[in-house]
């Protein structure tokens, strides 16, 4: 959460656009009495979360974010991406292969899974507005994790976060609240035990975005050591028949487009990036920047990779549990992105969100027990 704050808080400083002004005004008003609460606690106030909490924070989420849309049209300046995908809803929809590149009036290739845009077709299909849709999946990612937080000290964090104007900005603007909706679910699912749920919804995350596939070792292992092998094979394999149903016919009908013109198009970025690094310092955070300016990218790769095996050997050791396999997770997804080429702040996002999915189930009991799988 402090690192949200922090990183968050320069971001568009001076574009005082709808709804940057509203999210830090209520980001102000709000955070003083939270930290006053968090630091100097009332002694006999209630530590549970009070039933009008949620409300507040769905009001929150939902109010800044319904403003912009009101008031913005859906155009590729404010942000390129839903734009895009809705020219590939409309392309499929109307019985055309959607992987290619689109003019808005700049050319852009898709570049995504097809987990993610597709959960954008019912409203394409009605002629809705996708920006909607996008607002009902970051409302359910705030309700759920709410829902599986108990503590109040907690929820005045999400609070905070959920007022956070960048994540505002992106939840508004942006095209990844479907993602974020099915990277929340299969944390809930996994710190809960219902692990073949959890392969369903990792499915989803898999279909949908490609740095997801960080995530199905820890996955793998927690559903081994939890369970046993049995649940391995069978949590693999749905969540390889999800994945599959998605990604297979796209990948057969075209492999360059649906593969390599997305890798392409995201290294020409990263060219971009590395040549005007200092024009992008607001729009970007991690270590790619610094690295850039040293003349050290090349360690950004095998910094990805040491991170990666890294943390997978930390959670070998001592991911005992659902809820610190979790962690492990987010940990590593947030350093794995501070290593990218092009670390855009909402790639941090996911991960984020993820980390309160195992805030929220520690904050519920003691730890797990080790099942006898673990043990041997």
């Amino acid at each position: 959460m402090a690192l949200a704050l922090i990183w968050s808080l320069p971001f568009r400083l001076s574009q005082w656009i709808q709804p940057s002004w509203l999210a830090y005004a209520l980001l102000s008003v709000v955070m003083i009495p939270c930290a006053l609460y968090l630091l100097f606690p009332v002694k006999g106030w209630r530590r549970e979360r009070p039933l009008w909490l949620l409300p507040l924070l769905l009001l929150a989420t939902a109010v800044p974010r319904i403003l912009f849309i009101l008031r913005t049209p859906l155009e590729a300046k404010y942000g390129d991406m839903l734009p895009l995908i809705q020219l590939a809803g409309e392309r499929f929809l109307s019985g055309s292969y959607p992987y290619g590149t689109y003019e808005l009036p700049w050319p852009l290739p898709l570049t995504f899974f097809p987990g993610l845009w597709m959960s954008y077709l019912p409203a394409i299909a009605l002629g809705l507005d996708p920006r909607w849709l996008a607002l009902l999946c970051t409302l359910l990612v705030v309700g759920l994790i709410s829902w599986r937080v108990k503590d109040l000290r907690v929820q005045l964090g999400l609070l905070l976060f959920a007022l956070l104007p960048v994540f505002s900005f992106f939840a508004a603007n942006g095209q990844t609240p479907p993602l974020w909706l099915w990277l929340v679910a299969f944390g809930v699912c996994f710190a809960e035990k219902r692990f073949l749920l959890s392969a369903l919804f990792l499915g989803l995350c898999l279909a949908s975005r490609q740095t997801m596939l960080l995530l199905f070792p820890f996955a793998a292992l927690g559903w081994w050591r939890l369970s046993g092998w049995k649940t391995l094979f069978q949590c693999g394999a749905l969540c390889a028949a999800v994945t599959g149903a998605f990604c297979l016919p796209f990948f057969l009908i075209d492999p360059e487009a649906f593969l390599l013109e997305p890798i392409r198009h995201y290294a020409e970025l990263a060219a971009k990036y590395r040549e005007s690094q200092s024009a992008h310092l607001l729009d970007t955070f991690g270590l790619a920047t610094l690295l850039y300016q040293l003349d050290l990218a090349f360690l950004l790769g095998p910094l990805r990779l040491l991170i990666w095996g890294g943390a997978l050997l930390g959670a070998w050791f001592f991911g005992k549990d659902s809820r610190s396999l979790l962690r492990w997770m987010a940990v590593c997804g947030m350093l794995f992105t501070m290593c990218t080429p092009i670390p855009w702040i909402y790639a941090y996002f996911p991960w984020w969100l993820l980390g309160w999915t195992a805030v929220a189930g520690a904050t519920e009991g003691a730890a797990e027990k080790v099942s006898p799988v673990s043990a041997q």
